[in-house]
């Protein structure tokens, strides 16, 4: 388990975890695009995601926005932190690191599943013996987290870029589940 005081659970029924108290979703709805950008990111692998990225899955007109998304990314940003800021010892951080290559989450600050699975599915195929036992745990470690579809739920639904195709034809939501098979097939089965 990460000590990590900003929790994104990704895989199953999404949701955001702040020193342990539940802050997305909430009843009421709210502002939704901060959060967005949160599980954007998390579902990214831990060496980030470039801006263009970012902006093309979140807003609809990327073209249009210019020098607009630097203003864009401090607003959202602002309004995550402040979001955040209402839970009792909530770090001052929000977790999101920008440089020239993008966007990537801290891990010091925030943990993400979606991450964790990520890094697991890699490193068994890179750095382990590929039927070896370091393997096989990475493989069932990836499995266990693994609990549905990413962002399996009612308040995710919304989201276009996890069922947009890339370039090879595949969504977000089937390049997870096709690693999850994967994960399955080559690390046996429980």
């Amino acid at each position: 388990a990460s000590v990590a005081p900003i929790q994104v659970f990704c895989l199953g029924t999404p949701r955001v975890m702040c020193m342990g108290e539940r802050v997305w979703p909430r009843r009421g709805g709210g502002d939704a695009k901060p959060w967005e950008l949160l599980l954007f990111l998390a579902c990214q692998p831990l060496e980030g995601v470039s801006r263009s990225a970012v902006v093309e899955a979140l807003w609809r007109e990327p073209e249009a926005m210019g020098e607009d998304a630097n203003h864009r990314f401090r607003q959202l940003r602002y309004r995550l932190r402040r979001q955040l800021q209402q839970v009792p010892n909530a770090p001052s951080s929000d977790g999101i690191c920008l440089n020239r290559r993008g966007f990537r989450l801290d891990p010091a600050i925030v943990y993400s599943d979606a991450q964790e699975f990520l890094t697991h599915v890699r490193d068994a195929r890179v750095h382990a013996d590929p039927s070896g036992p370091d393997a096989i745990t990475r493989l069932e470690r990836a499995r266990a987290l693994y609990l549905s579809d990413l962002l399996d739920g009612p308040d995710a639904r919304r989201y276009a870029w996890l069922d947009e195709r890339d370039d090879s034809g595949v969504t977000l939501r089937e390049h997870f589940r096709r690693l999850f098979r994967r994960a399955r097939r080559n690390g046996g089965h429980r």
